[in-house]
Parts: structure tokens; sequence; C-alpha cells
């Protein structure tokens, strides 16, 4: 899956966002990674005050210091927010924190920066980046991102 070519270079489109947006509907049903968020780990909270998407965000770290053992969340809000938190989930976890970080940077580029071609190999940043075309669900795809960048900087205190 991480070898499929989504999109090359293209700049997303309202008929690429149909597209993607089954994506959305799909991983919002799925909710990887959607549990308790009281093990061990570090936790961050994250809401957005324009529609009420809330996300709690753990992540535990590995015994090394270096790697993601897991990323559980929960929280309620729309269908991109769910997708997206359960995008997340599925592919940080088991990675390392210099590839969380490299990641939460480059969704945000094509998130959050207007007319960014989306060429990826990931096909959570294809889906995610439909909402180029909708700048009022950008805070909504980064929102659990966002937590989760904060849940990793208090692992490193």
């Amino acid at each position: 899956m991480a070898d499929t070519v989504i999109l090359r270079g293209l700049m997303p489109t309202a008929s690429m966002n149909e597209l993607y947006g089954e994506a959305i509907r799909s991983e919002s049903r799925k909710q990887t990674g959607r549990g308790t968020t009281n093990v061990s780990g570090a936790t961050a909270n994250r809401r957005t005050l324009t529609c009420g998407d809330s996300i709690t965000v753990e992540i535990t770290t590995r015994s090394d210091g270096c790697g993601i053992e897991s990323v559980t969340w929960d929280g309620e809000g729309c269908s991109v927010m769910l997708a997206s938190a359960s995008m997340m989930s599925e592919h940080v976890s088991g990675g390392s924190l210099i590839e969380m970080r490299e990641s939460v940077g480059r969704l945000r580029r094509i998130v959050t920066e207007k007319n960014t071609p989306v060429l990826t190999r990931r096909p959570y940043e294809a889906a995610l980046g439909s909402v180029q075309l909708f700048p009022n669900r950008r805070r909504c795809a980064m929102l659990p991102w966002e937590a989760l960048e904060a849940a990793a900087e208090l692992t490193e205190s």
C-alpha cells in the first residue's frame, strides 16, 4: 500500500474530492486506533471552536525513546477529523518520532498551503489533501496531527 501512487503532482479538483471523499467516509467509520487513552503515554488535547471537533491523542514510545509503540485517540467530530485520526494512528504507530514529525510537516504543507500539488505515495496524504479545496475543513484534517505533535513533545520533556 505504501508503494501505491495516489496522485501524480496533480492539483486537487472537485472530482478528485469526490473520489477521496469515499476514502474519508470509509476511514471515518473504520476509526483505527480509537480507544481509551489512559495507558502510560503522553496525552494532548485539541479542540476547534469553529465546528466543535475535539480529540485526545496518546502516544506511547518504545523503551529506546526513539520509536512509537502506539498511538491511540478518542474524540468527537466531523468525518474529516475522524478519518484523519484513524489514518494518523495507522500510519505512525510502530514508526519513529523523526518519521512522525516529517509526516506531520508534509501533511501540514499539503493540507494548508493553497494550490500545493499533491505528489505522494501515501494514501492518507492524498485523501486528506483533498480538503485544500475547502478551507473550513483544513483545521479538521490537521487537528489529530497537531495533538499528536503536542503529545510527542511531552515525551521528550
